[in-house]
């Protein structure tokens, strides 16, 4: 399709471009003949005033052919954005009433290379966890095109990097693929969203890659029940007191403690973490396993009928956000003791 308006003259020759991609030189060669007896002189002028962003140039503005020799004329389109351009000039012989209208047509085709999947997804991630993916950069052409990848695009200035990308630089063959590695390793308890800019050598815009994922940490409340009073909630790294009080040969008391895990509210998100129509967030689940120590901190291997004449039931077992875990700690000795000094821990093995 013409761009220029107006109706083309029939007798104005037409010289075609096509470039794929931006920013790249293409070359149209043809022959003028001098039929005459005698040598002449030549001369190209663009119609109008020349533009410095003009996309055409003549490699052959002036020259001289020679009685019965034909001449090579050279034009060259670079252009520097997508779309139709065209640019008329005019052959003349110098001291002769003879001239020749051309139209210089050019297209541009957007190289046909992408990535094989639109993101990634990590999903939820414990924070300092890490996860990888790989993206695969399509090439579809007959010709390499070469990429790189800005660390600005996913690593906010002033910020700890969260994502990384693997290579930056590289070359697509034709009608190959090329691996890029992403990896996520959150370090706060919110979302991120990352569009990672993917530039090709003569493509006119760059790729997007969208990452995201979300940090998160295991909030876990424990709560020991209490018939005579209040529920005492127990605080991670704070020594409470169990206290059994004094208990006759045989006898058994135990607490009962509800093991939960509240959720978090997501950060709104800033600094490149952009939040809105997140995925909806799976149900974290995290082990969990109870240890006795003695007073001097050895580790108590818990037997049934042994010394210190605690149960602990579970023991270990899964806990998830949907519900509570009941556990049960029991003291029951079937002989005199003192339990004074032991130390019992919840652990979650990371």
């Amino acid at each position: 399709r013409r761009q220029l308006e107006g109706v083309l003259d029939p007798k104005c020759q037409i010289v075609e471009f096509e470039s794929l991609g931006t920013r790249v030189k293409n070359t149209r060669r043809f022959y003028v003949l001098n039929p005459t007896s005698e040598t002449y002189d030549f001369v190209w002028k663009p119609e109008g005033a020349e533009k410095n962003d003009d996309p055409f140039r003549c490699a052959t503005r002036r020259g001289s052919i020679l009685s019965g020799k034909k001449y090579e004329m050279v034009f060259e389109y670079l252009p520097t954005t997508v779309g139709p351009h065209e640019s008329f000039w005019t052959f003349y012989v110098v001291g002769k009433d003879a001239m020749q209208k051309f139209l210089l047509a050019g297209e541009v085709k957007e190289p046909r290379i992408g990535t094989d999947k639109p993101g990634v997804s990590f999903g939820r991630l414990l924070l300092n966890a890490s996860a990888r993916d790989t993206v695969h950069i399509v090439n579809k052409e007959h010709l390499p095109f070469s990429f790189s990848i800005p660390r600005s695009s996913f690593e906010p200035e002033g910020q700890v990097p969260v994502v990384s990308v693997s290579p930056l630089t590289g070359v697509v063959g034709p009608g190959a693929s090329f691996p890029v590695e992403v990896a996520f390793r959150p370090t706060e308890e919110k979302s991120y969203n990352f569009n990672v800019v993917v530039n090709i050598k003569r493509r006119e815009k760059p790729i997007l890659l969208n990452v995201k994922g979300e940090g998160y940490k295991i909030h876990t409340k424990l709560v020991l029940e209490d018939k005579a009073g209040e529920d005492r909630v127990l605080h991670p790294g704070i020594q409470e007191v169990l206290d059994f009080g004094e208990l006759q040969v045989q006898e058994r008391r135990s607490f009962t403690m509800r093991l939960s895990s509240p959720g978090f509210t997501r950060d709104a998100g800033k600094d490149g973490a952009k939040t809105g129509g997140e995925d909806e967030a799976p149900v974290v689940r995290y082990d969990f396993i109870w240890q006795l120590r003695t007073p001097s901190g050895g580790i108590v291997n818990l037997r049934p009928g042994a010394a210190p004449y605690v149960t602990i039931s579970p023991m270990h077992g899964i806990a998830t956000q949907e519900e509570e875990t009941l556990v049960t700690l029991e003291y029951a000795p079937p002989v005199p003791h003192d339990l004074d000094g032991a130390t019992l821990r919840m652990l979650i093995p990371s």
